[in-house]
């Protein structure tokens, strides 16, 4: 390690080797400048060290084991990449301080705390604004459809076709799209929100589908801060293992609507599509042992493949199936 290069400036070319590689980086990055901050700050020079690993991990405000843990394991990666350019580095091990993640349990909303959610989203301020209508619109799209937040913030005005009833969801977790057909009702909700956005705003300089009073594009934390304003007002306390009831819990809600156990005996798992696995019961524990349980929910959505845009691989025969086995109910 040349004595004039700070970590800070590692870092920041271990992120650009990354992303010249197609790595986003966005959380990992921001972590490992808080690592290389901290380091230049504590005046260490020379290669990475496991005691400065470790001292590192355990300067987080939240001192559990799991954000220790966690912390290690962003760095190993950025230390086996230095370790090829130094090797007196040192790679600490995310075991050192026990496993670095864990599953919590999520809130599952009742269908009262649907409705009041989205009843009281209604009566946000401004009165007569937008700002109320899309928030209740966002809420009610993830409770129906299973969406993750992001995925709901990032549709363009194409990416949702009224006519059909469907979604088209780009670039999403692991960089996959897929197709996420709509219960009428929820479709309705969806035209009526289209129709209220462009009386309010009638000109956008964006694609966005949901959008503020600005005509700007809905983001993160305008919805996440409207969110946490109802849940306190409703006084909701957490069924789960998190502090608070999440927005991400909403999509939990749809899932146990969409495939009830007493309804549905099959399920299909993503990368297996066709494949009949196991019966599914309410307390079925071949489900919780499964490594990664991800389930392709045939009436929530349709992964795109290689066999082109909507065309399912599951056999004719069990789509009917599971078509008969009731949908989700709507955004209002």
């Amino acid at each position: 390690m040349k004595p004039t290069a700070t970590m800070v400036s590692l870092v920041e070319v271990y992120l650009e080797y990354r992303r010249r590689l197609g790595f986003a980086l966005e959380s990992d990055a921001r972590r490992l400048l808080c690592f290389a901050r901290f380091a230049d700050q504590i005046g260490h020079h020379g290669p990475i060290t496991e005691e400065l690993a470790l001292r590192w991990a355990s300067s987080s405000n939240r001192t559990t084991a799991i954000t220790r843990a966690g912390r290690l394991k962003i760095l190993s990666p950025f230390a086996k990449y230095r370790l090829q350019f130094d090797p007196a580095t040192e790679v600490a091990s995310p075991r050192l301080c026990g496993p670095g993640y864990r599953r919590l349990t999520p809130h599952i909303y009742s269908k009262e705390e649907i409705e009041a959610l989205l009843v009281t989203a209604r009566r946000l301020p401004p009165a007569g604004g937008l700002r109320p209508v899309t928030c209740e619109t966002v809420f009610g799209l993830l409770a129906a459809t299973g969406l993750r937040i992001s995925e709901a913030l990032t549709l363009r005005r194409s990416d949702v076709d009224l006519e059909r009833g469907l979604l088209t969801i780009r670039q999403s977790k692991c960089r996959k799209s897929r197709l996420v057909p709509l219960h009428p009702t929820a479709t309705e909700a969806l035209r009526a929100y289209a129709c209220s956005r462009d009386k309010r705003v009638p000109v956008s300089a964006t694609n966005a589908f949901f959008v503020s009073d600005t005509g700007r594009p809905m983001n993160y934390r305008q919805i996440e801060y409207a969110f946490a304003c109802l849940r306190a007002q409703l006084g909701w306390q957490p069924r789960g293992g998190h502090p608070h009831p999440r927005i991400h819990d909403l999509r939990h809600y749809s899932e146990l609507r969409i495939i009830p156990s007493h309804t549905l005996d099959r399920v299909y798992l993503v990368g297996n599509p066709g494949r009949l696995l196991v019966p599914i019961t309410r307390h079925n524990k071949a489900i919780q042992k499964l490594r990664k349980p991800t389930l392709l929910l045939l009436v929530r959505s349709t992964h795109i493949g290689t066999n082109g845009l909507g065309k399912s691989a599951v056999p004719s025969r069990d789509r009917r199936e599971t078509a008969d086995m009731g949908s989700p109910g709507g955004c209002t």
